[in-house]
């Protein structure tokens, strides 16, 4: 079982739980959690999401960086693809603290 300690705040990206073995795999990042026995593979923005999951990154910041690092247009709503993200990491166990982030997600 991983340590995960939270910082409790939810403008914050939560913390990669640190028993999950993350491999990058040509542009994408392969997570392997033991605790489940699954595999999730990141494409690139999903892996830049992950990086940044420190617990000490705001949102507005890492959305900040997404925007600049992938050249999104202003009217893509960055915010809402990164809780996305942090809702289908959460839900695999990726996360130590998902404080915030719902259970519901569009993603399978």
């Amino acid at each position: 079982m991983s340590e995960c300690s939270g910082n409790g705040a939810s403008t914050t990206l939560p913390r990669r739980s640190d028993h999950v073995v993350s491999r990058p795999l040509g542009g994408k990042v392969v997570l392997y959690n033991p605790d489940s026995r699954e595999v999730s593979v990141l494409n690139a923005t999903a892996a830049a999401v992950w990086e940044l999951c420190d617990g000490n990154t705001p949102v507005a910041d890492a959305v900040a960086r997404l925007k600049g690092r992938f050249r999104i247009a202003e009217a893509r709503d960055v915010e809402a693809d990164v809780a996305t993200v942090l809702r289908t990491l959460s839900r695999r166990g990726l996360l130590c603290d998902p404080v915030g982030i719902s259970s519901e997600d569009g993603i399978g």
